[in-house]
Order: C-alpha cells, then sequence, then structure tokens
C-alpha cells in the first residue's frame, strides 16, 4: 500500500511525535518515531527525518543531441537522496524542513507550547509540525479540546507555507480548523515567492490564547444551539452540495446523520447529541476517522491539509451563521 508519510529506504518513517501524545491517527503499517517530553529541537528535526535540506539544481534537457539549460527554472531535490521535488523559478524562496521545527523553538520556552507531532510527507514535497497551546473544555471536563498551532510547507513548487490553529475534540480525535478564513490573524499564508520571516509570522499569531478562547465560545454557542432532524439534514445536504430535490443521499451524508443521531464517538456529552456542536462533530468524525483513504496518513494529510480540512471549515462557518 502508498504511503503519504515518507518513508525512507533503510524503513525509516520521517514523522516523529511526542512520548505520552494521544495522536489522532494510529499508523498500523508504520512506526513514526518516538520523542522524550523534553526532546531538544536538534533531537526532534532528527527524529522527524527532517534533517535534510531542499537543494536547486538548473532544469536541462537534451534536444538534438545537444544538453541546453532552461533558463530561470530550477529543479528542487533532496540533499540525501537527490530525489526531485518540485519545479520552481528563480524568484521561489526555500524554506527548509528543518526550519518548520525550529519556528517552534522559542515558543516552547515564552509561550509554553509543546511540540507533538512533525514529519513529512510525500517523499518530502510537504513537511509539517504541531505544537500544542492550551485546553479547555465545552461544557464540563467529559467533553476537553486542545488548541494546536500548525505549521506546514512544502518543496513541490504548488502550496505555500502556511500557519493556523487548530483543535482536536479528545473525546474522539476530530480536528478542526479554529479560525475564520478571513480572520488573518489565526491563519497566514506566506506564498514562496516572499522571503521566510519567522518573527514576523510569530508576531501576527501573538493572539494564541485569544484566539483559541474566541474559538471555544463559538463552540458553545454551537452546543446551546439544538436543531431538529430535518433542519439538521439540510445543513448537512447543503455543506456537501446535496441540495436538489432529486439528489440521492450520499454515504457521507448518512454516515453524517447517523452520528448527529446518537452514533458519534462522545455523543453522551453535554451539548452534543441534538446540537449544532454535536452535528459538527458528526461531519468532523467522517472526514478524520471514517472517510474513504488509501491510507492513515493519506487520512491525515486530507484531514489536516487537503479537502477535508476546507470541508469542516467550510461547515464550521455555515453553522455558526445559523447561531449568530
Amino acid at each position: 500500500m502508498a504511503h503519504e508519510l515518507t518513508i525512507r529506504a533503510d524503513g525509516k518513517v520521517e514523522m516523529a511525535f511526542r512520548a505520552g501524545t494521544d495522536f489522532p491517527w494510529h499508523f498500523a503499517e508504520t512506526q513514526p518515531q518516538q520523542v522524550a517530553a523534553n526532546a531538544s529541537i536538534e533531537e526532534w528535526v532528527q527524529a522527524a527525518g527532517m534533517e535534510w535540506t531542499v537543494e536547486p539544481a538548473p532544469v536541462q534537457f537534451e534536444a538534438n543531441g545537444t544538453l541546453h539549460t532552461f533558463d530561470d527554472r530550477y529543479v528542487l531535490h533532496r540533499s540525501d537522496t537527490i530525489a526531485p521535488l518540485g519545479v520552481v523559478s528563480g524568484d521561489y524562496c526555500i524554506l527548509q524542513p528543518a526550519e518548520v521545527i525550529e519556528f517552534f523553538a522559542d515558543l516552547v520556552q515564552t509561550v509554553d507550547m509543546t511540540l507533538d507531532t512533525a514529519g513529512t510527507m510525500f517523499g518530502g514535497r510537504r513537511f509539517w509540525a504541531l505544537a500544542k497551546i492550551g485546553e479547555s473544555c465545552i461544557i464540563d471536563n467529559r467533553d476537553p479540546i486542545k488548541g494546536y498551532l500548525l505549521l506546514t510547507s512544502s518543496a513541490d513548487g504548488l502550496r505555500a507555507t502556511e500557519a493556523r490553529f487548530t483543535s482536536v475534540r479528545v473525546v474522539c480525535n476530530n480536528t478542526l480548523t479554529m479560525s475564520d478564513r478571513k480572520d488573518s490573524e489565526g491563519q497566514i499564508k506566506i506564498a514562496h515567492r516572499s522571503e521566510w520571516n519567522a518573527d514576523e509570522v510569530k508576531r501576527r499569531l501573538g493572539v494564541a490564547p485569544r484566539t483559541f478562547e474566541a474559538f471555544m465560545t463559538n463552540m458553545r454557542k454551537l452546543a446551546d444551539f439544538r436543531l431538529t432532524d430535518d433542519r439538521a439534514r439540510a445543513q448537512v445536504k447543503k455543506v456537501l452540495g446535496e441540495e436538489a430535490p432529486d439528489a440521492k443521499d450520499s454515504k457521507t451524508f448518512v454516515r453524517v446523520m447517523d452520528l448527529f443521531r446518537g452514533l458519534a464517538t462522545g455523543a453522551d456529552a453535554p451539548g452534543f447529541a441534538g446540537t449544532a456542536w454535536g452535528l459538527l462533530n458528526g461531519l468532523t468524525e467522517v472526514v478524520d476517522h471514517g472517510g474513504r483513504a488509501k491510507s492513515d496518513s493519506h487520512r491525515l494529510a486530507n484531514a489536516l491539509m487537503g479537502t477535508g480540512e476546507r470541508l469542516k471549515s467550510r461547515f464550521r462557518d455555515q453553522l455558526l451563521e445559523l447561531v449568530a
């Protein structure tokens, strides 16, 4: 089975997690490295397999028996295996894998963050690190939410570097982006045409506690808002684009509604059953754990960085508009 987590020729998985972390995905066929709770940034870089660098080389091609150079085009490749990662122009600014982890070095000390996971995907084309920033509860301690800061970048020439706050519902490990798409404080994208400035990103993200508090306030509003079954159906149909009168119920729709009606993990928590919070978690559980995926690592990529993450965020915004 193909894995999106990068696996080296010697079998090492380019991913590490902190000892004691309840990571949302269980990799049955891969074994990421476990690091001590007090591991240094250097130890994290080595354990996550992110010590290699992204290097540029001129694009060349052969025509009529002669080797030619394609001006202002470069192949980005790994320094260790020389494996190609992407083709970019000369103004592309490279962010190294180790820099993604090093971004958190002083935050771990000054903002009391805790590095939880880091790694690469797709042979090194994408890499990320995730750090915990706090914990709170929806109504009582039976439904705790952990807040995180996620930093992702790439070397494929296609995706920007992104820093954003995300959350994990502990009882079911559902993940959800905290910030509204319009909230530049809670979600920052940096195109690779711009030089990476870690200090500037940290300055703009200096509202971590405020972002987490605002998120929790909104989620509690969802927990206080009750929905009839028909109204819940309408909301799910809308976000899935199945509103046409003759639209057939998709498997995703049926599963989300089943979870909303009581089959979801943690459905017995206060403020869950029959509420907008419960409906939101029905969808997030399907995306994070129950959706179709070639592997657990593919599911992780989809839930944190792909179409699944965008669907969850869109549904969150839709339900917040409903309860406003």
